[in-house]
């Protein structure tokens, strides 16, 4: 078997890159080479014409070839095959067909990349598959699918793009996303930016879950900075006053990016512009926490002190005063501590409401759920 090669910088990278420029994808372990040899079968059975194959009781890792992975395997191609079939009936010979469809991205000078599966109708449609053998769940809308489109758009004109995952260890079906042309050049140009940003000499980091993929892992400021948070401890961390000192103005810095990024996001929002993820969440301004103030602070400490004596015995004016009015501020109970100090009975709650006003909190950025995601929740 030949070995499978990547450009550095490929659709594969792009997803953790998005999560932190300083990541960098290390050789792949076990589970990858026989994830990579799976892929190998697969395309020689599809290329056959989906013949019978003989599969080996090995990996080449030496590992057991188990049932499961045949099933894996069988499951993947007889999908794409049922798809093929289906696409075949309504298009006939308009249907392009490739397995393993070599691409290259000049735009994002990415040179060495390929398709699993590639289906193409001129003027229709441009669909792309990825044969995923892992169990961590991958979304059609990554960046990895979104840059292999990229890739497949030098196969002709198209009105539409289909990206499909087909992940036989969580399922037997294709999840698929689609795009228009303009979403998908809109990838491309945030990548160009995000890849022009992860090739300077000096990236910042930030611990993500690529942290366990990326050779980085350990050496980076950004893992040396969770030890530090974790305990100041030089022996055990080496984590000696120097190298604090560079860690603590290093996150000072980007606390203040954080915060400039921050506020341009939600001048772009307030403007009634969008913002999308490149996972198919979209960033958007969601309501605050709201307070809860007196609408006549004298009318509502006339009510508090009458029920400080009816509901929690005070027999003075003095003894009810010490009850609403806080002695460190001094200031009156808010009402949330009213209600806290008198219970939330229907009785007081009909005294305490009508006094209350609602302000409204201020707006705040947030995350909107993929289109997946909300079609699962609806069913």
């Amino acid at each position: 078997m030949s070995v499978e090669v990547h450009d550095e910088w490929g659709c594969s990278r792009h997803d953790g890159l998005l999560k932190c420029l300083g990541y960098k994808s290390g050789p792949g372990g076990v589970a990858a080479q026989q994830g990579q040899q799976m892929h190998h079968i697969a395309e020689t059975i599809i290329k056959s014409g989906w013949t019978e194959y003989k599969f080996p009781d090995l990996f080449e890792t030496g590992n057991v070839f188990s049932n499961d992975y045949r099933l894996m395997v069988v499951d993947y191609t007889n999908a794409v095959k049922s798809l093929y079939e289906k696409y075949k009936k309504e298009y006939g010979d308009d249907l392009v067909f490739e397995v393993e469809y070599p691409v290259s991205i000049p735009e994002l000078e990415i040179s060495v990349s390929t398709i699993d599966v590639l289906f193409y109708v001129p003027f229709q449609f441009i669909h792309v598959v990825d044969f995923k053998t892992g169990q961590k769940p991958v979304s059609p809308t990554s960046a990895q699918m979104r840059g292999y489109i990229l890739g497949a758009l030098n196969a002709g004109p198209a009105t539409e793009y289909r990206a499909s995952i087909f992940q036989p260890a969580l399922s037997n079906e294709f999840l698929t996303a689609k795009f228009t042309y303009d979403e998908c050049i809109a990838h491309e140009k945030m990548m160009k930016l995000v890849l022009h940003a992860a090739k300077r000499e000096h990236v910042p980091c930030t611990p993500c879950e690529y942290c366990g993929w990326c050779v980085r892992n350990g050496e980076c400021p950004a893992t040396k900075a969770q030890l530090a948070m974790i305990a100041i401890d030089a022996d055990k961390y080496d984590v000696t006053r120097s190298t604090l000192a560079i860690l603590a103005e290093y996150a000072m810095k980007i606390e203040d990016i954080i915060g400039s990024l921050k506020q341009r996001a939600y001048a772009i929002l307030e403007a009634g512009e969008r913002l999308p993820l490149p996972d198919g969440r979209e960033l958007m301004l969601v309501d605050g926490r709201p307070s809860y103030v007196w609408k006549n602070p004298k009318e509502a400490e006339t009510v508090l002190l009458n029920l400080a004596k009816t509901r929690k015995g005070a027999t003075t004016d003095e003894e009810a005063k010490a009850m609403v009015w806080l002695q460190k501020e001094p200031e009156m109970l808010s009402p949330a501590k009213a209600k806290d100090l008198f219970g939330k009975s229907k009785p007081v709650l009909q005294e305490i409401d009508p006094l209350i006003w609602k302000v409204d909190g201020k707006k705040k950025l947030g995350i909107g759920k993929t289109a997946i995601e909300s079609e699962q929740e609806n069913g």
